[in-house]
């Protein structure tokens, strides 16, 4: 996914947000903004968003010597959910199809983002809900299901803190049904908004279900060709991939990799056009073997 225009207004008004939670310095959040406004002339469009958003994180490092501006509010938001997991693996035992709850849970907490440009009032218990009885806008479960009883190497790429607990649960009730599949979980290399890293990944123990690999690269989203080796040989080599979140999209929506399944939130109106659904519909769906703007 190409970055357009209207992506400009966000950049800038996350670069507002981040560099406010790290100093209240007008004169440093002044640079940081002025050095953001020159990154932005010079950025690729033909970049996918997450490719072009660093910028706004290594001028706060720059300006601020802060790297990692959302460590505390990451590992806020991984202990909250962390309180209620057992609720949320209860509540997906007791539900008719647990795999499918997992999944739509694991999509629920995809609301825990702050690369919009604000934090969101989160309200789980209510998304939950709204997910138990409404479902998802976009459903390929009845093409995944298949391929995951036959699969024997699954590729997980994560995408947020918090986020990551849901992500544990639909995980563990993988495990459940298939003791045997080895899992991968892939992590940012390095902090960017609350993108999860392995520090993070290992907070919330999702290590008892899955190996964690490092992607190598500072994106808040998946650049198969730039990741460390390992994660490129994994990505060939895995008999199902599900990529998770909306950066993790942008990054990889125009491969032709069969056999990998979004799972998100929509929380941009550039991808709301793209899929032709409303803001925050929740999404799983194969990987298309054409352009979603053909897509009628």
């Amino acid at each position: 996914m190409q970055t357009k225009l209207e992506c400009y207004p966000c950049f800038i008004k996350q670069t507002l947000q981040t560099v406010k939670l790290v100093t209240s310095d007008l004169e440093k959040q002044k640079q940081v903004l002025d050095l953001v406004l020159a990154g932005l002339r010079d950025i690729n469009l033909t970049n996918p968003p997450p490719k072009n958003s660093p910028i706004i994180y290594e001028a706060i490092a720059q300006v601020t010597g802060e790297a990692d501006v959302y460590k505390q509010i990451k590992e806020k938001y991984n202990a909250a959910i962390l309180k209620i997991y057992p609720q949320i693996i209860t509540r997906i035992n007791k539900s008719a199809d647990p795999l499918f709850t997992a999944l739509k849970f694991s999509i629920a907490g995809n609301i825990i983002d702050f690369g919009a440009g604000r934090e969101i009032d989160i309200n789980i218990d209510e998304t939950l809900n709204k997910l138990e009885e409404v479902g998802l806008s976009y459903n390929d479960f009845d093409k995944f299901a298949p391929r995951l009883a036959k699969a024997k190497l699954l590729l997980y790429l994560a995408d947020n803190a918090g986020e990551i607990v849901f992500d544990k649960a639909f995980l563990k009730i993988i495990k459940d049904y298939y003791p045997d599949l080895k899992i991968y979980l892939a992590v940012r290399g390095f902090p960017i908004i609350n993108d999860v890293t392995t520090e993070d990944a290992l907070a919330v123990k999702i290590d008892d279900f899955a190996e964690i690999i490092s992607n190598g690269t500072k994106y808040p989203g998946t650049i198969i060709e730039e990741c460390h080796p390992r994660l490129q040989q994994t990505y060939q080599q895995a008999d199902l991939i599900i990529s998770k979140g909306q950066g993790n999209f942008e990054t990889l929506y125009e491969t032709k990799r069969e056999n990998l399944f979004y799972a998100f939130m929509i929380k941009c109106d550039c991808v709301a056009e793209l899929l032709k659904l409303p803001l925050y519909s929740p999404i799983f769906m194969e990987n298309p073997k054409f352009d979603l703007r053909d897509r009628s």
